[in-house]
C-alpha cells in the first residue's frame, strides 16, 4: 500500500522554485506499508499507524530517499521475495526528480 504522508503546508508557487535532491525530507513523501484483509473490505493497518514501512525509504542523497511505490506483485523466486519498486528522489509536487525502478528482497520464511 503507498501511503501520502504529510502533505505540504503550503505547496511551491511555481515549478521553477528549486527542489532538493540531496535532503530526505519527512513531508510530501510516499511510503510503502504492508496491509492485510481476509474478505477484501476490513483491512488491518497496524504497520502503518505504528508507521513500519515494509521498505524505508533510501538515505539523504539515495534515488528513493522521498517516494517508494510498489509493484502490484511480489515475485517468489528462490527461496525469497522480489519486490520492485518505483521511487523518485524529491518530493510528491516535484516533477523534475529522478524517478528509479528498485529492488529489495527478502527471505521466504518471514512473510
Amino acid at each position: 500500500m503507498s501511503v501520502y504522508e504529510y502533505p505540504p503546508k503550503k505547496l511551491p508557487v511555481t515549478y521553477a522554485d528549486q527542489p532538493d535532491y540531496h535532503t530526505r525530507h519527512q513531508r510530501d513523501i510516499m511510503n510503502f506499508y504492508i496491509a492485510s484483509s481476509r474478505d477484501g473490505n476490513n483491512w488491518d493497518l497496524s504497520w502503518v499507524y505504528a508507521n513500519q514501512p515494509m521498505i524505508h525509504r533510501g538515505p539523504s542523497g539515495s534515488f528513493d530517499k522521498d517516494m517508494i511505490m510498489p509493484a502490484s506483485q511480489i515475485v517468489t523466486w528462490d527461496d525469497r521475495h522480489w519486490i520492485y519498486y518505483g521511487a523518485s528522489n524529491e518530493r510528491h509536487w516535484c516533477s523534475k526528480g529522478r524517478n528509479a525502478i528498485g529492488l529489495a528482497t527478502i527471505p521466504l520464511w518471514i512473510v
